[in-house]
């Protein structure tokens, strides 16, 4: 069961700005392509959020010790065309202000989709869904430039199913400030 009480990241990709620049990427999990960070950025739950510019692939945000963190990571099609999957974080250079991130895949069994047989799509249905997290906790406060990885999946000619078209790999910033009580 998901927690309420969480610091939650959306990271969401830019997969048509990936894609124009980095054209034969890397089909090995392990050996990333690097890309700059022009093509995503990062969203708070917006409790503690401290960065200036929300459209950014760096981030700041308030959380005391022990407070759990959940990155999740989308294409900007909602995964619906293009897809991502976020595979990996690690610690690059300065403090090691998170414990070490953990892959959490939770099912709800009622979520909401809208109701394609009405107009505007309401009442919503409920139906299972599948939502994939990588999940850690702020082990201090300061300053940690992490590897994020991540599989990006094109559409495919058909229109219906995905496949993959490369590994990716970013560094970016993430400041955690103290949360006053």
């Amino acid at each position: 069961m998901p927690s309420k009480n969480k610091n939650a990241i959306l990271m969401v990709i830019n997969t048509e700005s990936v894609k124009a620049r980095y054209v034969a990427p890397s089909k090995n999990a392990g050996r990333p392509t690097s890309i700059d960070n022009s093509g995503q950025f990062m969203l708070s739950s917006g409790v503690g959020h401290i960065s200036g510019n929300p459209v950014n692939a760096d981030l700041a945000f308030l959380a005391n010790k022990g407070e759990e963190v959940s990155f999740r990571a989308v294409s900007v099609y909602g995964n619906s065309d293009d897809a991502v999957i976020l595979y990996g974080m690690k610690h690059c250079s300065g403090n090691k202000v998170f414990r070490a991130f953990k892959s959490n895949l939770v099912t709800l069994e009622g979520a909401v989709e809208p109701d394609n047989a009405s107009d505007n799509g309401l009442p919503a249905v409920l139906e299972s869904m599948n939502f994939a997290s990588l999940d850690t906790k702020v082990a201090m406060p300061g300053v940690e430039n992490l590897y994020i990885n991540f599989a990006l999946y094109a559409l495919a000619d058909d229109g219906q199913t995905q496949q993959l078209y490369g590994y990716f790999q970013w560094e970016s910033t993430i400041s955690v400030g103290v949360r006053q009580a």
